[in-house]
């Protein structure tokens, strides 16, 4: 399931800290401009709301690196290039100068040498675009590490000092809201898209026709459905699709324990979580199967908990066969998209 830090979306959050290096690292002229940006960061620095956005800071980072070298290697070769093209037109003048007179050099030195100025002069206003935009990129970038670590060396920290949540936080969020607990911190939950819906809708009915037909005692059921992994609810969660065979573990709250099979569908701001959060965390409670269905790479990882630590990975093309159902396949080429 999708997960959002906090109600403030990542994309306003980076907004605003654009906004900030606009309005206040981009001039220098303005008074302490440190503290009012450290002043303006404090919002940002509960750590359980900072995590996908110090991901994303720390992309930002990477990618202008990336660019800043890619911009300095290019402005050098521009350089050698020049170099190498005035040295072999030079040469050429030079390997034939016994077999011109000097009426007929001095029109040829004429025409070399206003084509090496007009290359000069465009290398020259190319390169002052290039070196301001370095410098530009360089100064954002250097305020993006400023941020990063601003945020970053405060989150054990903060995290000490925070009053951990608990279930009661999770039974008090608004209408409408969704999020989960891990460990005394709320992980909110985005609204997931239409694939993902349509994914979630095919898995439901696949499953719940064969246990039905099957005269099956095991219930399936989809998110949002509570399930409490630790008796003392310290791991609330919500998987996309939950089966259950034990009843005695169903209440009208939800599941009490872990299910016996669960399967998560992978959204962009999910895939740390479910890829390697979940999975320890189902794997330590017992869950006997785990799905990890993955839109954007169309693959199925089938971890059977019980025999093999390595996932089985399959493709959005193949018929996978269930763990705790034999007879159960699922044909994932049927997928409604």
């Amino acid at each position: 399931m999708a997960l959002n830090p906090n109600n403030k979306s990542i994309d306003t959050m980076i907004k605003e800290i654009d906004n900030l290096y606009n309005n206040y690292w981009a001039h220098p002229q303005n008074k302490e401009p440190y503290s009012v940006l450290i002043e303006k960061l404090i919002q940002y620095k509960k750590a359980h709301q900072i995590q996908n956005l110090l991901l994303v800071l720390q992309n930002r980072i990477d990618s202008q690196e990336t660019f800043l070298n890619l911009e300095q290697t290019a402005w050098t070769a521009i350089f050698v290039i020049l170099g190498l093209f005035t040295t072999a037109i030079s040469d050429l003048i030079l390997a034939h100068h016994a077999e011109l007179n000097l009426l007929n050099l001095i029109p040829k030195v004429i025409y070399v040498c206003i084509a090496i100025f007009l290359i000069s002069v465009e290398t020259i206003i190319y390169g002052y675009t290039i070196l301001n935009t370095i410098r530009k990129k360089g100064s954002q970038n250097c305020y993006y590490k400023f941020v990063y670590n601003c945020l970053n060396q405060n989150v054990t920290q903060t995290l000490a000092q925070e009053k951990p949540y608990d279930i009661d936080n999770i039974y008090n969020l608004p209408e409408g809201s969704r999020a989960e607990l891990i460990d005394g911190q709320i992980y909110y939950m985005a609204p997931p898209s239409t694939r993902h819906q349509r994914i979630l809708s095919f898995l439901h009915l696949e499953i719940g026709n064969h246990i039905r037909s099957k005269g099956g005692t095991c219930e399936v059921f989809p998110a949002p459905f509570a399930v409490f992994l630790c008796a003392d609810n310290s791991k609330y969660l919500e998987p996309d699709i939950s089966v259950i065979c034990d009843k005695g573990k169903l209440d009208e709250h939800g599941c009490k324990g872990a299910p016996d099979w669960i399967i998560e569908i992978v959204s962009p701001g999910s895939r740390a979580m479910d890829y390697y959060t979940k999975l320890s965390l189902y794997r330590e409670a017992g869950v006997q199967e785990y799905w990890i269905v993955d839109p954007m790479k169309q693959t199925v990882l089938v971890y059977d908990m019980e025999q093999a630590a390595a996932p089985t990975i399959y493709s959005f093309t193949d018929t996978i066969r269930t763990t705790i159902y034999d007879s159960l396949e699922i044909d994932f080429s049927k997928l409604p998209f």
